[in-house]
């Protein structure tokens, strides 16, 4: 408790469950590092990554191994949501050159949330690995949700405080 303070503890959403609300900046005292993919190091908060780790083992008794589950993307600052977000932008730009900016950014929007606005901000939203050989992107968002692994967690991340955002089946919030 002295490390985070008593109201830490127990500070989620009032009302919880479903994706998360309040997209204020994580308090840095609520973030830990954690092991991703191939030993990579992502920030998150220490209540998202208890149920993480709750979760994954529950996957483990399940059948399904690292790294399915493990974490590609957690804490994001503004500075960096911005990078991906001028990345989409210019992305979206070259595929449709005759687009007005209004529709671009709509599109973006679908997949890359504005700086400010993202949920990983929180440092409660993980994107996570759900297939060996797909990668998390736009291109294979149908098909990862055809993935067993993905049913698995549409079935059973509730009940660890996790929810999805539909369009990315990677994309999971910690909401209890």
């Amino acid at each position: 408790i002295e490390k985070w303070g008593e109201d830490a503890l127990f500070k989620i959403e009032s009302d919880g469950g479903g994706r998360i609300k309040d997209v204020s900046e994580a308090n840095e005292r609520n973030l830990i590092t954690v092991s991703g993919v191939n030993g990579s190091k992502h920030k998150m908060d220490w209540r998202a990554a208890i149920s993480h780790t709750v979760m994954t083992n529950a996957a483990k008794l399940a059948g399904y191994r690292e790294p399915i589950f493990s974490i590609t993307s957690g804490y994001r600052s503004d500075n960096f949501q911005k990078r991906l977000w001028d990345q989409k932008v210019a992305q979206v730009k070259k595929a449709h050159p005759n687009w007005s900016d209004s529709q671009v950014e709509k599109q973006a929007r679908i997949w890359v949330a504005k700086p400010g606005g993202s949920r990983h901000r929180t440092g409660r939203a993980l994107d996570l690995k759900i297939d060996l050989t797909l990668s998390n992107s736009s291109k294979n968002a149908l098909v990862l949700k055809e993935k067993s692994t993905f049913q698995w967690m549409e079935t059973n991340a509730y009940k660890y405080g996790f929810y999805n955002y539909q369009q990315e089946p990677w994309h999971w919030e910690y909401n209890p």
